[in-house]
């Protein structure tokens, strides 16, 4: 939204049905500091030398790629998403159906999901930014928790959207006794909490009993 968890501003700007309610945004990534050691993800994947290319490889492992500029930032940031595409699906994990790379996706917004669709959005303008702040979440890549979030929907659209109403509400609050085991973004709300727990486990964390039961009860995706 996160880092990771990552749509537009969060103030007002939360989406609808389908839509992570809460996006990643630089602003919230530099107030919260979750100490996580990075992983280097599929080292030595050789970066496409242009947009273009980038986006047949995103189309060959299964992905369709639409990236909206053809500037430095945005190769940056197509460069990034394969290298992430490239090691889930080396490892059997779940991709997203589309990515796309713009700029005009929100003034603060790293990434973003859409659930329903199975979509995640970029801001290349803030993408780098937003990987610096990454370890305040439990994910190597905000793209892990928008991961997350899509899974989660597609896992159980009625209580994804059951508590899509209640986002950010007394109905969605998480203990602290739980949130502790994962991350600051994680006690923010239950959404982010599966998100949260479900690229930490990608991540391959492991968790106590009671986050587990939580993640189970929540329909959080299976890892």
């Amino acid at each position: 939204m996160g880092g990771h968890s990552g749509g537009g501003g969060r103030s007002g700007r939360g989406g609808g049905i389908g839509e992570t309610p809460s996006p990643i945004t630089v602003t919230e990534a530099k107030q919260l500091a979750e100490e996580i050691p990075a992983k280097p993800i599929s080292p030595g994947f050789t970066p496409a030398p242009t947009t273009a290319v980038a986006i047949n490889r995103a189309n060959r492992m299964g992905v369709k790629m639409d990236i909206k500029g053809n500037s430095a930032k945005d190769l940056t940031a197509a460069n990034d998403v394969n290298k992430w595409l490239y090691d889930r699906k080396q490892n059997g994990y779940p991709l997203p159906k589309s990515i796309v790379i713009d700029k005009t996706i929100g003034r603060d917004t790293v990434a973003v999901s859409n659930n329903k669709f199975s979509r995640i959005a970029i801001n290349p303008n803030n993408w780098e930014a937003g990987k610096k702040q990454s370890k305040r979440f439990e994910t190597t890549s905000t793209l892990d928790h928008e991961m997350g979030h899509i899974l989660h929907y597609q896992n159980s659209p009625t209580t994804f959207n059951a508590m899509l109403k209640t986002y950010k509400t007394p109905a969605n609050t998480v203990s602290p006794t739980v949130k502790k085991h994962v991350s600051t973004y994680a006690g923010s709300d239950k959404l982010e909490f599966v998100a949260e727990v479900y690229s930490g486990k990608v991540a391959g964390k492991t968790y106590p009993a009671a986050v587990n039961k939580l993640y189970a009860d929540l329909k959080g995706p299976k890892v």
